[in-house]
């Protein structure tokens, strides 16, 4: 008997989720344990796995990577090996597209995004089904900083002294621990 992959409640007050993708192919050999898909909750993203052993089968209808899905929707099924995929009269799942403006973003990244500003629509993801690391997001200040090096951190007291007498913080020299700059370096 085909065993269903629904999506989990992972927080009292949890009541639907943001589906992030699939972690695995339609066909693949699953076991107990193995991680099957991603799913946001109210505060992070997590790794979904399997609680029983089967053939992995992906309806046609699952839900798209940013879809909202209710609590308890069956969105796959784990069949036994030669047996066919069982019949629904509705759809497996029952979700709702999100607005396409982010791709999928981890809770943390986008507030550090909003924290600087960044529109995560203009961000290309370098992570599974196009979500947006934390690497993936431009640094604040960091006009003259060729490609691949860091910017340099300034303390917010740093910040706002050198914003007082003029000037350009990422172009200073730290004297704090790991180059940061600090009070002192302005």
């Amino acid at each position: 008997m085909a065993g269903e992959i629904v999506i989990p409640r992972s927080g009292w007050s949890m009541e639907e989720g943001i589906f992030v993708g699939w972690l695995r192919k339609d066909g693949d050999h699953i076991r107990q344990g193995d991680v099957v898909f991603e799913l946001e909750g109210e505060k992070a993203i997590q790794e979904v796995e399997a609680v029983d052993e089967g053939i992995l089968h992906i309806p046609p209808d699952s839900p798209a990577p940013g879809s909202t899905v209710k609590v308890g929707a069956v969105i796959g099924c784990l069949l036994a090996p030669g047996e066919t995929v069982p019949v629904h009269s509705a759809p497996l799942v029952s979700t709702t597209p999100r607005r396409t403006d982010p791709p999928p973003t981890a809770p943390s990244v986008r507030r550090l995004a909003r924290s600087r500003g960044v529109d995560l629509a203009t961000v290309g993801g370098t992570g599974p089904s196009g979500r947006i690391l934390l690497s993936d997001l431009p640094q604040t200040g960091t006009a003259g900083t060729p490609p691949g090096e860091r910017a340099p951190f300034a303390s917010p007291r740093a910040r706002r002294i050198a914003a007082e007498l003029g000037i350009d913080w990422t172009r200073l020299s730290g004297t704090g621990a790991g180059g940061q700059i600090r009070k002192r370096s302005v």
